[in-house]
């Protein structure tokens, strides 16, 4: 059984072995070694884990749960803009959240909040396309996490509501956070394999 090398000790082994290669050796067949070993087994020479591709049922799981997200939290930005604000008559208990706050004049209210449902509905368009993905990740995140401090500070009421209308702040952030971690993944997975091709391309020269 192969016992796990730490990572110092990998990092010491290929540098000795690149120090005592010859020249000639590693102008030729060492680099097409390394670079085959580490990039095709997702392990360097010495057993040690190395740079690898992505496997494609992860990277395919990963679009699709990407997708599912953005479908999802789309949906919410899409319906609360368009159906509470724009084509149902807007309710009191909207009206007095946002005049309870403070930021908004009262004789403004009403197109303030139809405003905001067109910016909703602009933003939830904006997610399901996967544009400006992780800019996107942070704007959500702050509008509902802005929403979910503000609040309950301006009207208490709303935490006792049965429909939990603030409750569900919270998965939606969980779902963003996830989107976010998703999308990193992806390009940290696209930063690799680019890597990879470039090692690949540099070793046909050789």
């Amino acid at each position: 059984m192969n016992m796990p090398h730490s990572k110092v000790t990998c990092d010491a082994l290929s540098w000795l072995a690149d120090f005592s290669v010859s020249r000639e050796l590693k102008a030729t067949a060492w680099p097409r070694l390394k670079t085959a070993v580490a990039f095709g087994s997702g392990l360097n020479e010495f057993g040690c884990q190395g740079a690898s591709h992505m496997p494609d049922s992860q990277s395919s799981a990963i679009r699709h749960s990407r997708l599912a997200l953005r479908v999802g939290l789309g949906f919410v930005w899409i319906y609360e803009g368009l159906v509470p604000k724009l084509l149902v008559a807007l309710t009191t208990l909207e009206k007095d959240v946002v005049a309870a706050s403070g930021l908004i004049p009262n004789g403004i209210v009403d197109p303030f909040l139809h405003i905001l449902g067109v910016l909703e509905i602009l933003l939830g368009v904006l997610v399901v396309s996967g544009i400006w993905q992780r800019p996107i990740c942070l704007v959500q995140a702050a509008i509902v996490g802005a929403f979910t401090i503000v609040i309950p500070f301006t009207s208490a009421a709303i935490l006792a509501h049965p429909f939990g209308l603030l409750s569900k702040n919270i998965p939606v952030l969980g779902a963003i956070v996830a989107l976010w971690l998703l999308s990193a993944a992806s390009l940290a997975s696209r930063d690799n394999d680019s890597t990879t091709d470039k090692f690949n391309e540099e070793t046909v020269k050789l």
